[in-house]
């Protein structure tokens, strides 16, 4: 416990030199990798779903969302891409912490289920919020997809069920 207390200490320290030259030299390299700080918090919750054992599977799912969240920002940061213009992408990424839950954690099929849908609502929004508001349209053959999936697994259970 101690050596963790101490490389916390010395990462504190050229943190705090990092940020000072930054400040007094004006250069803006520690400005745009803000998104790490998250990153690390991301592999971190993954690192504990993995060490713990009690496996609980919030750990690995929000992990997984702020590494994708870490990666987006840190493209945005060093392009001209802009957060607010991609916010359907969130949506996507917990479409892949299900996918990430699937493999990982459990092969329950109401996870690739979630992830097929969570996916496919971040497309949709995105085609129709950050590329043209003429695909609205998509939202409704989604919703009536997603519908006739969902009924038509049931149909085959009621059947398996009566036989």
């Amino acid at each position: 416990m101690e050596s963790n207390i101490k490389r916390l200490a010395y990462f504190l320290f050229f943190l705090g030199i990092l940020f000072a030259i930054e400040t007094y030299y004006n250069y803006r390299i520690l400005y745009k990798l803000w998104p790490l700080i998250i990153a690390s918090l991301g592999g971190g919750l993954i690192a504990v779903f993995f060490r713990r054992k009690k496996i609980e599977p919030i750990y690995l799912a929000a992990g997984t969302f702020f590494v994708c969240f870490s990666v987006l920002a840190l493209i945005c940061n060093f392009t001209s891409w802009n957060l607010s213009e991609l916010w359907p992408l969130f949506i996507g990424f917990i479409g892949v912490s299900q996918l990430v839950l699937y493999i990982f954690y459990t092969h329950h099929k109401i996870y690739l289920f979630l992830t097929f849908l969570f996916f496919s609502v971040s497309i949709v929004l995105f085609l129709v919020f950050s590329v043209t508001y003429k695909f609205w349209w998509l939202i409704f053959i989604l919703l009536g997809l997603t519908i006739i999936i969902s009924e038509s697994k049931n149909e085959k259970k009621n059947i398996i069920y009566r036989s």
